[in-house]
């Protein structure tokens, strides 16, 4: 009998300890995983607070968080979230000259809470105003698929990754040059040096999140004499299951996306 309840006692220790032991440590949890901004008017951006909360025992450290599009942005008030604590998350949404109809992107958080990212998706009906969005230029383009193939047969292009140096920094496509289009558009000695060692006969593709901000650089590519073409996007890239790459680095400000 006393053998007996020995070994009870032993059992619900180890039980005991066990679920202790599981509940130890940070757990991020989202207040919403997906936002509709709904019917969005291209001259008035949506901002959007939602709260990112800590309801495990040790602090949440938010190490990285990216988005796949430039046209998000991102402020967060703290980056190291107490146990049982919670943090502010704000989120900017401009959609600038993206096409009119449904638009999709998603903000992506890295934390101590795990390897795998939280991923929050946002959904937003671009109104059909015309006359407050730039047009698509008409140049030659390029997909994913075609891209993957041409590297496969050993024929890697020149690629030029237009969006932000942060966002470069998180994940872009093997062997690209960060080209963000705000330096190229003033011409900045980085992307024109960066220019000046790719020769007028290379291929040239480049890619931005959606391939909205790519265009307009391929466009001017093109006029300086060089075979550019435009790519469909990372986003497209990445959802096909392609590789990516990363480069941290005292670049990325985590605290602070790009607007």
């Amino acid at each position: 009998m006393l053998n007996k309840n020995l070994l009870f006692f032993a059992f619900i220790s180890v039980l005991i300890c066990a679920c202790a032991a599981a509940a130890e440590g940070p757990r991020l949890t989202l207040e919403n995983t997906t936002w509709d901004f709904g019917l969005i008017d291209r001259s008035q951006p949506a901002v959007k607070e939602l709260t990112i909360t800590n309801s495990g025992d040790a602090p949440l450290i938010i190490d990285r968080m990216f988005t796949d599009c430039d046209c998000l942005s991102y402020e967060l008030k703290r980056s190291t979230i107490p146990a049982y604590g919670y943090s502010v998350l704000k989120i900017f949404y401009d959609p600038g000259g993206k096409p009119p109809g449904e638009d999709i992107t998603s903000l992506s958080i890295l934390s101590n809470d795990g390897p795998e990212a939280e991923t929050i998706t946002f959904y937003a009906t671009i109104s059909s105003d015309k006359s407050s969005f730039e047009k698509y230029p008409s140049v030659p383009s390029m997909t994913s698929k075609e891209l993957k193939s041409l590297i496969g047969a050993g024929k890697t292009p020149v690629l030029l990754d237009v969006r932000s140096r942060p966002s470069f920094l998180v994940r872009h496509i093997p062997g690209a040059l960060s080209f963000p289009r705000k330096l190229f558009d003033r011409k900045d000695p980085l992307t024109e040096k960066t220019l000046s060692s790719i020769g007028k006969d290379d291929l040239v593709v480049v890619y931005c999140g959606t391939g909205y901000n790519s265009s307009f650089v391929a466009e001017e590519l093109i006029n300086r004499g060089y075979k550019a073409v435009n790519l469909d996007g990372i986003s497209r890239w990445t959802n096909l299951g392609y590789p990516v790459s990363a480069a941290a680095g005292p670049d990325a400000d985590m605290s602070k996306g790009e607007k």
